[in-house]
């Protein structure tokens, strides 16, 4: 999944002090590379695609985003957490409605939820 496979390049470039970063886009997560100068956006799950900032932007309005720069500035930790809790739930309910499963995910988006500030 997109999520996880950007895990691995964000926590190999915090190893080595390379400033990549999470981009939560809707529907898709993507990582941005951004030194201070250059910014450049990119898709482990596509190959690695490049996309400019206005094609990102692009992409948003299509999702009628409000404050597309944020979303752009990428996201912390806590919401990377809390987005892939999120697409657990969601394929709990919609593939293997096990309850207990279902309950365990929901108390973790709660106590994500209960740290964002």
């Amino acid at each position: 999944n997109p999520i996880s496979l950007c895990l691995v390049y964000l926590l190999v470039s915090r190893r080595v002090s390379f400033p990549i970063y999470g981009v939560a886009l809707p529907a898709h997560f993507i990582l941005k590379f951004d030194n201070g100068e250059d910014e450049i956006f990119f898709d482990p799950f596509h190959g690695g695609k490049i996309y400019s900032r206005q094609t990102c932007l692009n992409y948003l309005e299509g999702f009628d985003q409000e404050n597309s720069e944020a979303v752009l500035k990428g996201c912390s930790n806590l919401e990377i957490i809390s987005r892939t809790l999120r697409n657990l739930h969601l394929i709990y309910n919609s593939y293997n409605p096990d309850e207990g499963r279902l309950r365990e995910v929901e108390g973790f988006l709660q106590l994500a939820e209960a740290f964002r500030v």
